[in-house]
């Protein structure tokens, strides 16, 4: 049987995403309580102090660095009044496959999201938005201030992978989790996807947009992947908090898991999230190009996975994406095109 849960689409021109978190007040909520028990019973007992003590961390922490949607979030907060938002728009727990391949038609990003969470193929939002620099679609999920997938047409198309953990000196995986926080709590810069929703608002075109990727300084390391209109625009930019590595496309393409595969990967410091990032780094970087015709036939194994929420295809040179949520690799809504 076909899916028939249908992606919203919502024109929030001229509005904020405030508006967007209005409208979807009940399915914000349900995204949130789905997140609260994710770990089974326990964790959603446990969730209402851990949530609690969490939120006063992140509004804290977003206050401290003068965020730029900090008060955007705080209507978040005003609007749905249940712990969790905060945490929610800091929360960075996921993995991903994006590829960039010149085309015919301009260079075409595909897209993969992991993320462990229930429900986020199903929450999932369209957004049409804009900002001094011109139009752009955001693909997100109502009650996040951040942008980690988006299209802008004639500008660049965009979006964000984790980066590895990062060792620590005399510790173990769990220890070095903890001080990694501890240090993400000491920065006064910018998280990844708020910075990149400040490029998609800002940025004129491809060139300004991987300037600033690049050079912004950030609160955590990350991956961006970057697709402009033109030939041979397209760059995985590997991020520390202060540096960056930029790949460009070779032999027509680039592609991206969650591991490091330039020098900043230094004297093995850094963790990959998960085993599998290679071979999907290597999946992408293989996919045909005959398999972008608009009916993800790419999206199989080992890009697809059990983690997988979203697959989307984006040329930015045109406008055009498509995009299907998923729980797995298993397809649970309706293709939207665009």
């Amino acid at each position: 049987m076909s899916p028939s849960h249908e992606i919203p689409y919502i024109d929030l021109r001229g509005k904020s995403l405030t508006h967007l978190v209005s409208g979807k007040k009940q399915q914000v909520i349900d995204l949130i309580n789905s997140i609260k028990g994710v770990n089974g019973a326990f964790s959603r007992a446990a969730s209402k102090p851990r949530f609690f003590i969490s939120d006063r961390i992140s509004k804290n922490w977003l206050a401290k660095t003068n965020n730029p949607y900090l008060q955007e979030i705080e209507e978040y907060q005003n609007i749905l009044g249940i712990n969790g938002v905060y945490t929610l728009n800091l929360c960075y727990e996921w993995g991903c496959t994006t590829s960039v391949m010149d085309t015919k038609d301009g260079p075409v990003m595909t897209r993969v999201l992991d993320w462990p969470f229930p429900s986020m193929d199903t929450s999932m939002t369209v957004v049409h938005l804009n900002g001094p620099a011109g139009e752009f679609h955001n693909i997100t999920w109502p009650g996040m201030a951040g942008v980690f997938n988006a299209v802008a047409k004639g500008r660049f198309s965009a979006a964000i992978n984790q980066a590895p953990m990062r060792r620590q000196k005399f510790g173990i995986r769990a220890t070095d989790w903890i001080r990694n926080k501890v240090k993400f709590n000491r920065t006064s810069a910018i998280p990844p996807a708020h910075l990149l929703r400040q490029v998609m608002e800002q940025a004129k075109d491809y060139d300004q947009a991987k300037k600033m990727l690049a050079e912004t300084p950030i609160a955590i390391p990350v991956f961006f992947t970057l697709a402009g209109p033109k030939p041979g625009q397209g760059c995985a930019i590997e991020r520390t908090e202060t540096k960056a590595s930029i790949r460009e496309m070779q032999d027509g393409r680039v592609s991206v898991s969650n591991h490091f595969q330039t020098d900043l990967n230094d004297d093995a410091r850094w963790v990959p999230r998960r085993d599998c990032t290679y071979p999907r780094a290597k999946a992408g970087n293989e996919i045909k190009k005959s398999d972008l015709n608009g009916r993800l036939s790419w999206f199989t194994a080992p890009i697809a996975n059990e983690y997988s929420r979203l697959a989307l295809q984006a040329n930015t040179k045109t406008g055009k994406f498509v995009l299907i949520g998923t729980d797995g690799p298993k397809q649970t809504t309706k293709v939207f095109r665009r």
